[in-house]
């Protein structure tokens, strides 16, 4: 294959302690800008991450969700979602 794939949930995070899914955000993308070939993300229940901010979002999963796309601002030749 041309590619590597890697499954998540993106719900999965907020189950984790506001430090633990920094940590794993972290670990997800460096493991795919290691591999020597592109990395597909799939992401089941993305809605969780991607759907629109509320006010009543607690401080910790605005801090969760910013961390995930701060990695997903630039383009790259590492990984896709």
């Amino acid at each position: 294959a041309n590619a590597y794939y890697m499954y998540f949930s993106g719900a999965s995070l907020f189950k984790l302690e506001k430090q633990e899914a920094l940590i794993e955000i972290d670990k997800l993308f460096n493991y795919a800008q290691t591999q020597n070939k592109p990395v597909l993300l799939l992401i089941d229940e993305a809605e969780v991450l991607f759907g629109q901010r509320s006010v009543n979002m607690s401080e910790e999963k605005k801090e969760v969700i910013t961390h995930f796309l701060s990695y997903t601002g630039a383009s790259s030749n590492k990984f896709v979602m």
